[in-house]
């Protein structure tokens, strides 16, 4: 199959192949988590410190105003992203945060490509820069 031939392939199926892409990105994803996750409690600082944010804002109704409130000198949109997922999942669940996570990673990809293709306008470079950010260590969780 030529070069010509190939791109005219992928071409016409452009949404079934950036699917799989996807997914097979989505999967990694998860087989990292379950390798390298940890669930009990979290390792990192500024997790802790998240966990503590996010569930003070669910069981302190004014947690805004709260001038005693720990987590009052720092940006709120991410702990209470965590709350919301609390909210659902239950509280320290650090897996459901990893899973949303690596869902909204993944979905990232997709955006990343039609990014790439506003700019630069080459189903390539698009393809490979989905390619590397999908195995970026970083964006894995």
């Amino acid at each position: 199959m030529s070069y010509g031939n190939l791109k005219s392939h992928f071409i016409r199926n452009e949404k079934l192949y950036l699917i799989a892409i996807m997914l097979f990105f989505f999967l990694f994803r998860l087989a990292y988590i379950h390798q390298f996750g940890n669930f009990d409690t979290s390792t990192f600082k500024d997790a802790t410190c998240y966990n503590n944010y996010a569930k003070a804002v669910l069981h302190n109704p004014n947690w805004l105003t709260s001038k005693d409130f720990d987590g009052s000198v720092s940006e709120p949109v991410y702990p209470i992203f965590v709350a919301i997922i609390y909210s659902i999942f239950g509280e320290d669940n650090y897996f459901a945060v990893y899973v949303v996570q690596a869902l909204i990673s993944t979905i990232l990809l997709l955006l990343l490509y039609q990014l790439t293709m506003i700019v630069v306008n080459r189903r390539l470079v698009a393809l490979m820069s989905m390619i590397w950010a999908g195995f970026y260590l970083f964006y894995l969780r």
